[in-house]
């Protein structure tokens, strides 16, 4: 949680255009690579920057003292304050950095196809003042309390005729750095398109788009400085919302991600917390929906460990709703009296239709995975994670076990993974493929070490050769996972096991 009491400031601008008297937005996908919301359409955005203060705007005409009378006093003709603007010619500034379409009080400098994206900066001085005049205000939305602290002005400009069609091409312009694809869309198409699960965004811009179709001419006369209650839920998908939850995990996670899956019916997955104080938010969460009318199905465990299965009996007794797990994962928790969920078994969620269940052992025996097969998406549990890779334990993690289990979410060629700690996947080949790459490539190296050692040797004996690159202060966590190699070679017969803690390899190998 951020607990900087000054929110970072940020922007946010939607063109709308008109066509066939329908209103279009432009929405891009911000790349799957990207650390913060990859994968996610959105508008364009970005944070203020120092320099936004001293562009020169329709809006201000003379300049103030920058005092805090300055920064509130609004305009009486437009209820628009100092603060309010500089947050205008921050979107504007954004979209000329982002697509390259600029602003300014003489009417658009459409982009040019002369100039790398990332050269685009405001020219110095500018030619005319920034157009802030043009800009409509929605609403300011506050990040929730586990991401980065901003708060976020949404603005739209209304294109005319001439400029929609100088911006036709809009997507051919974009920042190949920020964004891999966009397009012009109805605001009913953006929302279908979230609503099957084909396209991945964040609460505000779902806020927005309802907005906008139902009235594009939507406007709230309030400041930018006044942000929504802060929401920690979001819905990335249409029935898939996210509540990340402190538990009690290993570092560097602090939350574990507890998801709600489904619409009018719906199943908890994951609720990790055991803190009556953290667990709070997610029954709040759960009684908004019953309150709407959508009914809890059940509690749904990917596996036994105690970060995703604190909350679990507690959430189950207040809502009077069983607990599925696989088998393996009952038989180590039999206080939590759970039904089996097997491999191959679906679970019926009525118009977002079915989740198909995936045993995917390896971090713990009884993992499972859950493929939900309209929107190409796997909860995926701790087989992945956005940043960083599984711890993978013996003797119930198995590394053997966990390349297959990888192999099996790859089979299943998904479109976005929703991992049990960070934020969505939307390269999931990608990410699959460097998780395997990177585990075979530590095993080479874990025999290559084995060989090379003079005597039979012991996790602790190879981590400075195997894993040069980490603290000494994680070399416990990194022994379990070469423990876990050094089974798996023995396993391929290309190791043998001297006595209990150490191993030694074989002089040939033996295919």
């Amino acid at each position: 949680m951020n607990d900087d009491p000054r929110p970072i400031q940020t922007a946010s601008l939607t063109l709308i255009r008109s066509d066939r008297g329908r209103p279009e937005v432009f929405w891009a996908r911000r790349r799957a690579d990207r650390s913060f919301l990859g994968g996610c359409f959105a508008f364009f955005a970005g944070g203020q920057e120092p320099g936004d203060r001293d562009l020169p705007t329709t809006l201000r005409s003379q300049r103030e003292d920058d005092d805090d009378a300055a920064e509130q006093r609004r305009d009486p003709h437009t209820g628009v304050t100092r603060h309010d603007d500089v947050l205008r010619a921050t979107a504007l500034r954004e979209c000329f950095e982002e697509c390259g379409a600029l602003f300014d009080e003489g009417g658009l400098l459409p982009p040019t196809s002369d100039a790398a994206p990332v050269t685009r900066t405001l020219p110095q001085p500018l030619a005319r003042p920034l157009a802030t005049h043009r800009l409509r205000y929605h609403f300011s939305r506050r990040t929730p309390s586990w991401m980065p602290r901003a708060d976020t002005a949404f603005f739209s400009l209304r294109l005319s005729d001439a400029e929609a069609r100088a911006l036709d091409d809009l997507s051919a312009h974009l920042d190949p750095e920020e964004h891999d694809e966009g397009a012009w869309v109805t605001p009913q198409a953006a929302l279908t398109l979230w609503e099957k699960g084909q396209a991945l965004a964040t609460t505000p811009i779902v806020e927005l788009l309802r907005l906008l179709d139902a009235a594009e001419d939507a406007f709230v006369p309030e400041t930018c400085h006044e942000p929504h209650p802060v929401d920690d839920a979001i819905e990335y998908l249409g029935g898939v919302t996210v509540l990340p939850l402190r538990t009690a995990t290993l570092p560097p996670a602090t939350h574990t991600n507890a998801y709600l899956l489904g619409r009018s019916t719906f199943v908890v997955v994951d609720p990790g917390p055991d803190d009556p104080a953290d667990l709070a938010s997610l029954s709040a969460e759960i009684e908004r929906r019953i309150a709407a009318g959508d009914t809890p199905q059940s509690v749904i465990l990917t596996h036994h460990h105690r970060d995703h299965i604190g909350g679990a009996r507690a959430i189950a007794s207040r809502f009077n709703l069983p607990i599925l797990a696989h088998p393996r994962s009952a038989a180590l928790l039999p206080e939590l009296h759970t039904l089996a969920l097997t491999h191959g078994q679906t679970i019926a969620l009525g118009d977002f239709g079915e989740l198909e269940v995936l045993h995917t052992p390896g971090h713990a025996p009884g993992h499972l995975a859950l493929y939900h097969a309209p929107s190409r998406s796997i909860f995926a549990g701790d087989l992945v994670a956005s940043e960083g890779t599984i711890i993978i334990d013996p003797p119930e993690g198995h590394m053997g076990d966990y390349l297959q289990s990888l192999h099996t979410l790859l089979a299943m060629q998904p479109r976005v993974l929703f991992p049990a700690h960070g934020a969505p996947i939307a390269a999931p080949a990608t990410l699959l493929n460097a998780y395997i790459d990177h585990r075979l490539t530590r095993e080479a190296a874990v025999l290559d070490a084995l060989r090379a050692h003079p005597a039979p040797a012991s996790p602790e004996d190879l981590i400075a050769t195997v894993y040069p690159e980490i603290p000494r202060a994680i070399w416990p966590l990194a022994a379990r996972s070469l423990l876990a190699h050094l089974i798996h070679l023995r396993e391929q017969g290309l190791a043998t096991r001297h006595d209990e803690g150490s191993f030694v390899a074989t002089k040939t190998s033996p295919h």
